[in-house]
């Protein structure tokens, strides 16, 4: 990305970018695009053309590696629930 102008922004700001089509004179209603280029089909017929290929696809882990991920995510769980009591606490100092 290329600023217009110099910026002096402190380390670790947060910045947000947005696109406006409407100021470069564009329309903003552009067609929604697939990765691979070709507009995206949201009639009837699509979505359920879609359903059926995300249906038809094959589980995204083994038996074995769901429970590997389920006893990694139950092990973090637990590590961090002596921590939620101070966390409660800083969000409500923040609305103080």
């Amino acid at each position: 990305m290329v600023l217009d102008q110099p910026t002096n922004l402190p380390e670790g700001a947060h910045v947000q970018v947005m696109f406006d089509p409407a100021a470069n004179g564009e329309r903003s209603e552009q067609p929604d695009i697939c990765c691979d280029g070709t507009p995206w089909d949201d009639s009837a017929g699509g979505r359920r053309k879609w359903l059926d290929w995300f249906d038809a696809l094959g589980p995204a882990f083994r038996d074995e590696e769901a429970e590997q991920l389920q006893l990694m995510l139950r092990r973090m769980r637990n590590e961090q629930k002596p921590l939620q009591a101070q966390r409660d606490l800083m969000i409500e100092k923040m609305f103080d």
